[in-house]
């Protein structure tokens, strides 16, 4: 014949002991939720200010320089919410996926309340062990009675009083922070925050930068034309003056070359600039620059 038995611990991770006290019981898994819930809050508060300090450092940066690559917005974007699921990672998924058993959320309490001289912790490991382990450690009139009295403390321990949300603070003020300045740059940049808010979520799409937003390119949509026939594109500035603008075209081997625009004399509507393909040979893109402005293909 054989006797399987059970260690006081892993019956407290795995399953509830029939001989520990109802009240005991209700009161540490409510302790225990709390604990996992607080946990959760606060790491859902970092995720959230790093989500949006990253989301802030990728419209800086593609205000500040000039990206030409689409491949290059793409693996910012990319490594950006890297760092948010990195985030996820510390701040989530491996807190909550620790082990927390019961006789840890009892010690727990009692680190905060020595009065209680380990009585919950004592009577919870004692009734979640075999019963032939009992007998070796005392009497089962005085493990009764240390029940009685474990069972007459925890009613006294409050899940909100015991797991408060103070740790939650630091986290709540970073991100209130920086939602803030989110906030401040929408309010006093809306167009341009929103065009940038869209290529950080949407690198891959053919858009020009922030600073070609003042531009309108014509023919602004793509156009097919006759071989041999000429095609002039011009750019209309609605900020003033452009620095060296030049149509920078693509040809079907993928070879690049760059021409400088010209002032169009008489314009009415604002500074405008063009150059003239003279014969039109085969298919191609483009898309001009002019200083940091880099308008879409």
């Amino acid at each position: 014949m054989s006797v399987a038995t059970k260690d006081p611990i892993s019956r407290s991770q795995g399953e509830i002991p029939s001989d520990v006290p109802k009240p005991i019981i209700e009161r540490l898994q409510s302790l225990k939720q709390r604990i996992r819930r607080v946990i959760l809050l606060r790491g859902l508060l970092g995720v959230g200010a790093g989500a949006v300090a990253v989301v802030l450092l990728l419209m800086a940066i593609d205000a500040s320089v000039m990206i030409e690559a689409t491949t290059t917005r793409v693996l910012l974007s990319v490594a950006g919410f890297a760092l948010i699921a990195l985030a996820a990672l510390i701040f989530i998924f491996r807190p909550l996926s620790r082990r927390l058993s019961l006789t840890t959320v009892a010690r727990m309490v009692e680190e905060h309340h020595p009065e209680l001289q380990e009585r919950i912790s004592s009577a919870f490991e004692l009734l979640s062990s075999p019963s032939d382990s009992r007998s070796s450690r005392g009497s089962e009139q005085l493990i009764a009675a240390l029940a009685a009295e474990a069972t007459l403390d925890v009613r006294n321990v409050d899940p909100r009083r015991e797991v408060g949300t103070r740790s939650m603070r630091p986290y709540l003020i970073v991100m209130g922070s920086l939602l803030a300045i989110l906030a401040v740059v929408f309010v006093l940049w809306p167009r341009q925050s929103s065009y940038l808010l869209g290529r950080v979520f949407v690198p891959q799409r053919n858009t020009g930068n922030m600073q070609a937003m003042s531009l309108k390119v014509d023919p602004e949509k793509d156009i097919v034309v006759a071989i041999g026939t000429p095609l002039t594109v011009s750019v209309l500035s609605e900020a003033g003056p452009l620095s060296d603008p030049r149509v920078r075209h693509i040809d079907s081997t993928g070879r690049e070359t760059v021409d400088r625009m010209s002032p169009v004399p008489g314009a009415q509507v604002g500074p405008t600039y063009s150059f003239r393909y003279e014969s039109v040979l085969e298919d191609f893109t483009f898309r001009v620059q002019a200083g940091n402005a880099l308008t879409r293909f």
